[in-house]
């Protein structure tokens, strides 16, 4: 699983990076006997059509491996919480009955439920809250008005800051209604967590919402676009999210330790690789270049086949830091490992649909062109599930195109 995920279609048959594999038969086409001369410009024909109906496809790394691979424990309030959150944010983002139930169909209570098992069902409502917020907020940078209003964008960005400093007037449904949501988050965060928690969360999000308001270029490198990313993706202050809903009191000099927080860096550039692995269809059809992808590609004159192979390698060096770092990470004494050890093995992340996790292949959009791949592109073949990542599969499933740390 280095580079390309190994497809397993029994115990006995194996494929290689690189082959091209027969939708028919399910094996390398250097194994499919040569039919007779007769035959074989017609096969060759049929063929050809049905790679032009089934258009490209391409290989995604494998998402589930190494710390990645264990089934998440779900928290037992789910259900309460998910009816509750969804009338809720219904009721007061002023939604119709079919955009309710499209809204309740991306099940971020799901989510919420697998950063924090042990949240009781009121901290797991105000994590669905919050989780809805990030995405009305953040669907208005990319999408919406403030993508081309700056002057707009910037006042939100002000008014979101005097929220968190507790400066701003208060808000109502009528007046704002994300401004409003956004607020009574705080109010919660604010009333029932702990000073280190409260300055750590809230430092967190306003390094968020300052990139999210200044946006950038795909000039930068890829070590740029990592520091970059890991300011506007969301997992600090999901991750500090996370602790106070699960009642996790880790004490600042754990909290600033490196291995801790070089923890927390694998944790968000897994959401960015597999993040931008699994939103690039849509980026190419929303014409988005800010992607680690096309960034691999103008970097190394490569096509899209080599940088998913070596956003693999990125995956697979992500699971080496996490270990290494567990292993300088001092002893605090019996109490504080047990805070530090629940705070560290969360888990944060991003969108995958149904398909991609079952085959391990991407079908690109139409207007994606060929002409300057290398390599020959990936047909589908149908694979065994991975049943230890399937309940993640189920919700990512549910949001479909939605991204999620974007």
């Amino acid at each position: 699983m280095n580079d390309i995920q190994t497809f397993n279609m029994n115990k006995n048959q194996t494929f290689n990076k690189g082959d091209l594999m027969s939708p028919k038969t399910g094996y390398p086409v250097s194994d499919i006997p040569t039919p007779p001369e007769s035959e074989a410009a017609s096969i060759h024909e049929t063929e050809e059509h049905h790679d032009e109906e089934q258009g490209s496809f391409v290989r995604v790394p494998d998402c589930f491996g190494s710390i990645m691979a264990p089934k998440p424990a779900v928290n037992p309030n789910y259900f309460a919480a998910k009816a509750r959150g969804d009338r809720w944010i219904a009721k007061h983002m002023g939604f119709d009955k079919k955009t309710a139930a499209k809204n309740a169909q991306a099940d971020l209570c799901y989510l919420a439920s697998i950063w924090s098992a042990t949240a009781s069902e009121d901290r797991l409502v105000m994590m669905l809250d919050w989780n809805n917020w990030v995405f009305f907020f953040d669907d208005e940078f990319d999408e919406g008005r403030f993508k081309t209003d700056v002057p707009a964008a910037a006042e939100e960005v002000k008014q979101t800051l005097a929220i968190m400093e507790g400066s701003a007037p208060r808000y109502s449904p009528e007046s704002d209604r994300v401004r409003y949501i956004f607020q009574t988050c705080c109010d919660r965060i604010k009333a029932t967590s702990s000073e280190d928690q409260h300055k750590r969360y809230f430092e967190q999000l306003v390094v968020q919402v300052d990139l999210e308001a200044r946006g950038a270029s795909l000039t930068c490198d890829v070590d740029a676009y990592f520091d970059l990313r890991r300011g506007t993706i969301g997992v600090y202050p999901a991750i500090t999210l996370a602790e106070w809903a699960g009642d996790i009191k880790v004490p600042q000099k754990a909290y600033d330790h490196p291995s801790l927080q070089k923890c927390m860096q694998v944790a968000a550039d897994l959401v960015i690789l597999v993040n931008d692995v699994l939103s690039y269809r849509k980026d190419l059809d929303l014409g988005v270049d800010f992607n680690l992808i096309t960034l691999l590609m103008n970097k190394d004159c490569s096509g899209v086949q080599q940088a998913m192979d070596k956003i693999g390698d990125m995956i697979e060096d992500c699971y080496r830091q996490w270990f290494l770092a567990l292993a300088d990470l001092p002893s605090y004494g019996e109490e504080v490992d047990r805070e530090v050890m629940n705070f560290q093995t969360g888990r944060f992340l991003g969108n995958e649909g149904h398909d991609v996790h079952e085959t391990g292949l991407m079908e690109l959009p139409p207007t994606f062109d060929r002409a300057n791949e290398d390599e020959p592109m990936a047909t589908p073949v149908p694979l065994q599930s991975h049943s230890a990542a399937q309940p993640c599969a189920d919700v990512m499933h549910a949001y479909g195109e939605k991204d999620y740390f974007v």
